[in-house]
């Protein structure tokens, strides 16, 4: 780990959209969708054992699952409520850290715990990157011909901006320490997160219409965001799918069993 690594979150949810996913898990007996296994291991496993190996990650959270569920020593752990909105548990997580330090980092990294098929390497290229746009948030992006060249029929939903047709990733980085200043409105976007047409109208409707005939460039949504919410907001295009490869669906838990079985076979490890 490195002198510039980060603490980070890996959030564990349990959302109503991921209905037939949770019929799969509740067929399987397994409380929640990030300890289905994949390829013998649980699926949260898979993103943790990425974050120990990257040089840029210090500490790991875990946020929406108890110890017991998952035991791992060097992980730290917040119970919560596993469906409870992601805000609600970056605040107990800040809660945590008033707690435990007298207040968060300067920067925290935040991943979802349903991105089985990511690597150190993805990891360390977003943080490294992310820190040095010296910004209050960073949304990771994948653009639709990464994303189809690794995951063809992943099922994301993609957006047209000028000269770019993106996705959101499931990796982001932002200043911790502005977070109680602008929960409110962050929940908003949280909310949408993946459906940046209704960020749009929600930060400004001329915009949102600009947006759906894709004649909005990246730049521009990020001075609506920065506007609207009072922020240094960026977005970081990654060259690395696995990063917006998040598990929804039966059909996503197939892609990622057949991708990390594939990755094994060829390269021996899934570094």
């Amino acid at each position: 780990m490195g002198g510039k690594a980060t603490d980070t979150l890996v959030l564990v949810g349990r959302s109503k959209h991921d209905i037939d996913l949770f019929k799969l898990s509740k067929k399987k007996r397994i409380p929640l969708k990030a300890l289905l296994p994949i390829c013998g291991k649980p699926m949260l496993e898979w993103v943790i054992g990425a974050l120990k190996k990257s040089k840029f990650v210090r500490r790991i959270f875990v946020v929406g699952m108890k110890k017991e569920q998952f035991p791992d020593d060097d992980v730290i752990y917040i119970p919560f409520p596993p469906e409870s909105k992601i805000t609600e548990k970056l605040e107990a997580w800040n809660q945590w850290f008033i707690s435990n330090e007298g207040g968060p980092p300067e920067y925290v990294a935040v991943a979802s715990g349903d991105i089985p098929t990511i690597k150190p390497t993805a990891v360390d290229h977003f943080i490294e990157n992310a820190l040095k746009l010296d910004a209050d948030f960073v949304q990771s992006i994948v653009t639709k011909e990464v994303m189809d060249e690794t995951f063809p029929g992943s099922g994301r939903s993609f957006y047209n901006f000028k000269k770019n047709r993106i996705c959101a990733g499931d990796l982001y980085l932002f200043r911790a320490h502005k977070f109680s200043k602008w929960k409110k409105k962050l929940q908003k976007i949280q909310e949408k997160r993946k459906n940046f047409f209704l960020i749009a109208f929600f930060l400004s409707p001329f915009r949102s219409i600009q947006a759906m005939r894709g004649k909005l460039s990246l730049k521009q949504a990020e001075k609506i965001f920065a506007r609207a919410l009072g922020l240094k907001g960026k977005s970081l295009t990654v060259p690395f799918a696995e990063v917006a490869m998040d598990v929804d669906k039966p059909h996503q838990y197939e892609l990622a069993v057949e991708y990390l079985s594939q990755q094994h076979v060829t390269q021996g490890s899934f570094e």
